[in-house]
C-alpha cells in the first residue's frame, strides 16, 4: 500500500489582500486500485495535474471518496468521470439546497439566507458567512460532486474493509474522515475536521463559523485520541507521537503550476 498527499491550492481575499490557501488531496494505492480523498477546488486541472506527476493519469483513479461537501474539497470530482464517488447524502442535501438558496436569492439579502440554515449564527458570522457563501455559490452546480451513476452514499454503502469510516461532524452537517488501516501506522485522513496540525489536541474553533461548534469540538476530540498518521484538510500528514512532519509522504504541490487558480473575489 502506497499513500500520498499533495496539495492544490486557491486565492481568496483575507480584508484587503489575497492569500493562497492549500488543499489536501490524498492518494491511496493498494493491489493496483487507486483512491482519491478529497479533489481540490472547482474550475481547476490542477489535480490532475498533480496525479500525472505521480504516475497516475485521470482515468487511473477508480475510486473517490470525499470528507464533506464544500467546493474546495468536492470540486475536481468533475475531473474523473470514470471513478466511483464515495460521500455523504446528508452533506450533499444540505450543501445542495443551501447552495441553490444562495443562488436564487438575487437581491435579497443573503444574511437572511445564511441564517434560515445556520440560525446559531451572530451578526458577524452571517455577514461573513454571506459573502463567502456567494463566492461558493457562483461555482455551484448540483452535478458537482459527479454524476448519479458515479455517486455512492456512504451512510447507504460502504464496501472497503481497509479503510474505516469516522464520523466527525461539525465542520459540516455530516463530515467524515476516513481511517486507512495500512501494516504500519493507521492513517487518518481528516478534512475539514482538522484543518492544520496546528489545532491538534487544542480543542477550539478553528474557524469563524461551522455548522455545529459543539459537534466540532467533539470531533476534534475524538482526533485528539487518535495515535498514528494525521492528514489535516489544508496541511502536511503528521505523526500523532512525535507532532513532526512526515515529509517522506508529501509530495507537495504546484502553487502556478498551470494558472488554474481562481480569484474569489
Amino acid at each position: 500500500m502506497n499513500i500520498t498527499h499533495f496539495f492544490t491550492y486557491i486565492q481568496v481575499l483575507h480584508g484587503d489582500e489575497p492569500i493562497s490557501i492549500q488543499i489536501s488531496s490524498t492518494l491511496v494505492q493498494i493491489d493496483n486500485w487507486n483512491f482519491l480523498i478529497d479533489t481540490g477546488f472547482v474550475d481547476q486541472s490542477d489535480v490532475v495535474y498533480l496525479l500525472n506527476k505521480l504516475g497516475v493519469s485521470a482515468h487511473g483513479i477508480h475510486y473517490i471518496l470525499n470528507t464533506h461537501i464544500h467546493p474546495d474539497h468536492v470540486g475536481g470530482n468533475q475531473h474523473f468521470p470514470q471513478a466511483e464517488i464515495y460521500l455523504s447524502e446528508k452533506d450533499y442535501v444540505f450543501q445542495r439546497d443551501y447552495m441553490n438558496a444562495i443562488t436564487k436569492a438575487e437581491h435579497a439579502p443573503l444574511c437572511n439566507v445564511v441564517k434560515t440554515f445556520y440560525p446559531q449564527f451572530n451578526e458577524n458570522q452571517l455577514e461573513l458567512y454571506a459573502r463567502l457563501s456567494a463566492q461558493m455559490a457562483a461555482h455551484w452546480k448540483n452535478d458537482l460532486v459527479g454524476n448519479l451513476e458515479q455517486t455512492h452514499y456512504i451512510e447507504e454503502d460502504w464496501p472497503f474493509d481497509f479503510i474505516d469510516v469516522v464520523e466527525t461532524p461539525g465542520h459540516s452537517i455530516q463530515h467524515y474522515s476516513f481511517r486507512v488501516n495500512t501494516p504500519g501506522k493507521p492513517f487518518l485522513v481528516a478534512g475539514d475536521a482538522l484543518p492544520t496540525k496546528t489545532s491538534f489536541r487544542q480543542n477550539k474553533l478553528d474557524f469563524p463559523y461551522c455548522h455545529d461548534a459543539g459537534l466540532y469540538l467533539e470531533s476534534q476530540k475524538k482526533i485528539g485520541e487518535f495515535q498514528g498518521i494525521i492528514v489535516p484538510g489544508h496541511d502536511k500528514p503528521f505523526d500523532t507521537e512525535t507532532g513532526e512532519y512526515l515529509e517522506e509522504y508529501d509530495a507537495g504541490g504546484v502553487e502556478d503550476s498551470k494558472g488554474h487558480h481562481e480569484d474569489l473575489i
